[in-house]
Parts: structure tokens; C-alpha cells; sequence
């Protein structure tokens, strides 16, 4: 099982639950359990930001950390005729360099300082789901 299983399974249960007791008549039951399927599969439950990021023609070319160690295009408007805004020009003047690279250059493995940067491609719902699995394979070891 994963996560958006039990998410799924446990918003219907409850849904399910919540309007029969609202409506107590047995012969709307299978009508509300059939109507609360068909909603649950055209909406899926998610934990994630599922919003579209839209790259305007202007917008700097460096690479940003994002949210959850994921790597982003810099959101800012770039200057003039440049391809890099007003911090990451400073940046390059100042440094020679852009501490994340370019957006569309490979990822850097490790940082200035010679860390290792923990580059994230996984949603959350990912990460969540991969420590159910990670917690039922040690309950499945405990079992036998």
C-alpha cells in the first residue's frame, strides 16, 4: 500500500460514513458510495504544491534553492539585457561564479565550502510513501 491508497481509502471510509448518517435512508447508501468513489478518483488526495511554474521570456537564468532542497529557476524579472537579475549579477561580479549555476546546466554536487548539497527530486508524497514502505518491510521482518 501507499500512500495515496490509504489517503484514498480512508477519506471514502469516512465520507461514506458522515453521510449515512446523515441521510439514514438504506437506499441512498449504495448512491452515496458510489458517488463518493467517483469524486475521490477524479480529485486525488495530495500533500504536494501542485502549482505550474510558468517561465516568463525575461526571468533569470540562475538556478535557486527551492523548497525541500529542489532546484528552481531564479523567479526574478533579469536585468535589462542580461540574463541574470540584480543579485545574481552581483553575485557573478563578486564571486566569478553562481553558487547553484545555471538553470539549465547540470546541478553542482557539492557547495562552495566542499558540502555535499542533498538535491531533492521527490514530492512529499513521495518521501512519505517511501517510509511507509520503508516501515512495513521492517514490521514484515518483525512478523516472520
Amino acid at each position: 500500500m501507499n500512500l495515496q491508497s490509504l489517503l484514498e481509502i480512508k477519506l471514502e471510509r469516512e465520507l461514506i460514513r458522515e453521510l449515512a448518517n446523515t441521510f439514514q435512508d438504506d437506499s441512498l447508501q449504495s448512491i452515496i458510495k458510489e458517488k463518493v468513489q467517483k469524486k475521490i478518483k477524479e480529485n486525488p488526495v495530495s500533500i504536494d504544491d501542485n502549482k505550474k511554474v510558468v517561465i516568463k521570456d525575461n526571468q533569470c537564468s540562475a538556478r535557486s534553492m527551492g523548497p525541500r532542497y529542489s532546484d528552481i529557476r531564479c523567479p526574478i524579472v533579469s536585468h535589462h539585457n542580461t540574463d541574470y537579475c540584480n543579485t545574481h549579477l552581483k553575485r557573478i561580479e563578486e564571486y566569478g561564479y553562481l553558487r547553484f549555476g545555471r538553470y539549465d546546466g547540470e546541478r553542482p554536487i557539492i557547495n562552495e565550502l566542499g558540502n555535499k548539497i542533498p538535491w531533492r527530486d521527490t514530492t512529499a508524497m513521495e518521501d512519505i510513501d517511501t517510509i511507509i514502505q520503508y516501515q512495513n518491510m521492517n514490521l514484515q521482518k518483525l512478523i516472520k
